[in-house]
């Protein structure tokens, strides 16, 4: 083997060989030719490119001055871009992927020595390959360190030195590079989630009642409106032709609304006030521990109370809507909606009530209008006890405890929102 062919498969060779530093010739004429190419003419400054880095992308863009060994031991991606005096040691191999960002000043070293001073005077070197992923931010002056590999939609920090490998979607400064960030992830989560089984991201935005009913089995949480966590609801899932809208005579349209109703009804989840007394939803797969948790601490209303006749009549009546079960209960006086209301949440927080479905009054027309009227039943009557129990095996002998059942859900919520803090993710949970 020669010691060329020792370099390409990145094993230790002699950099003073005849062959590697014709190699290193070859890109040295490229590269001054690459570096004497005005920036305004992008047809000679392409043609350059390609002669020092065969394997760069036609899209590709780098602002001479450059500085590489060989060259042709780099391949960039689509659409990516190398600012002013970027050093690529490539010896050892530089891949970058798609719409990567590279800052002014940045260093890619593959070139490993030997760490023993004797050895090192001899003229041996091991080159360790660096990897870019797609859509990589590097900010000015980051040095990259042999046998790194980036992760992608990697943003490093201005100045950092990258020693180990980053992972996807994180946010990394300092020397040594050290994560500070993770992304937001509801986007990245569904993004993964559609490359693992189709190869492709599908649609985001949500613009149908057959997109919520998706995303509702996709994520299994999602809370309607505002979460407190920054694009995890509904509402901010929403395609902008979709959004609510008043018109000018008072009436309103507001497609999330309109779809609630058939999602709960026909996209096996479950509907109700669950997250700090704000409404959402959860699939059916993720129901059955949610419901084990939720009964762990919100005990048993008592006997005699409120609550407890809240839930006997909707027992023995199966379902009703929310105004009649208020009048069936007796609370019909004044300020009696209110205290109703509160005590139907506290029910809903602790999985003892659930929304079935909304009714709407009709105008002379028998047109439905207005925000309707939830039709509540307890979970129970809606699903069967059995689809309310979190069974460890398919035999259904075992049941999950409360704790194992939140530490499931816990997991799962901070695999799709690593950013969340624990505080937000408990206020979901909690």
């Amino acid at each position: 083997m020669t010691e060329y062919e020792k370099m390409l498969h990145n094993l230790p060779y002699d950099y003073t060989d005849k062959e590697v530093q014709a190699n290193i010739l070859r890109a040295y004429h490229a590269m001054r030719d690459l570096n004497q190419c005005g920036a305004w003419d992008m047809d000679e400054l392409h043609r350059c490119i390609r002669a020092l880095i065969p394997d760069a992308h036609h899209s590709v863009i780098i602002c001479p001055p450059f500085h590489c060994d060989h060259g042709n031991r780099i391949s960039i991606g689509e659409g990516s871009f190398v600012n002013f005096n970027g050093v690529f040691l490539d010896g050892g191999g530089i891949t970058i992927g798609a719409h990567t960002l590279i800052g002014p000043n940045c260093q890619l070293l593959t070139p490993d020595h030997p760490h023993d001073y004797l050895e090192r005077r001899q003229t041996i070197e091991t080159g360790k390959p660096i990897r870019i992923g797609d859509d990589c931010w590097l900010g000015g002056g980051v040095i990259v360190c042999p046998g790194v590999t980036i992760g992608n939609r990697v943003i490093v920090g201005a100045g950092s030195v990258v020693t180990h490998d980053i992972p996807d979607d994180v946010v990394v400064a300092g020397n040594p590079a050290k994560i500070i960030k993770k992304m937001n992830s509801v986007r990245d989560y569904l993004l993964s989630l559609y490359q693992r089984n189709s190869g492709i991201f599908g649609q985001y935005e949500i613009s149908s009642c057959p997109q919520l009913i998706e995303r509702i089995q996709q994520l299994g949480f999602l809370p309607l409106l505002d979460s407190g966590i920054d694009g995890y609801c509904a509402e901010e899932m929403m395609a902008p032709d979709y959004h609510y809208v008043q018109f000018d005579d008072g009436s309103w349209e507001w497609p999330l609304w309109t779809w609630k109703g058939p999602a709960i009804t026909e996209g096996n989840c479950v509907y109700g006030k669950f997250f700090g007394g704000k409404a959402g939803f959860i699939s059916r797969e993720w129901w059955r521990d949610f419901y084990n948790y939720r009964r762990s601490i919100y005990p048993q209303p008592e006997i005699g109370s409120v609550e407890e006749a809240i839930l006997t009549t909707l027992r023995e009546q199966g379902s009703a809507i929310a105004r009649d079960l208020r009048a069936a209960c007796g609370m019909t006086g004044p300020k009696m909606r209110s205290r109703f209301d509160a005590y139907v949440n506290r029910l809903q927080m602790g999985c003892y009530i659930v929304t079935e479905d909304f009714v709407y009054p009709r105008d002379k027309h028998g047109k439905e209008y207005g925000f309707g009227w939830q039709l509540l039943n307890t979970p129970e009557n809606l699903l069967g006890r059995e689809a309310c129990l979190p069974y460890t095996d398919e035999t259904h002998t075992v049941l999950r405890t409360p704790q194992e059942s939140y530490e499931r859900i816990l997991a799962h919520l901070q695999e799709i929102l690593p950013e969340a803090t624990d505080k937000q993710l408990n206020k979901l949970i909690k």
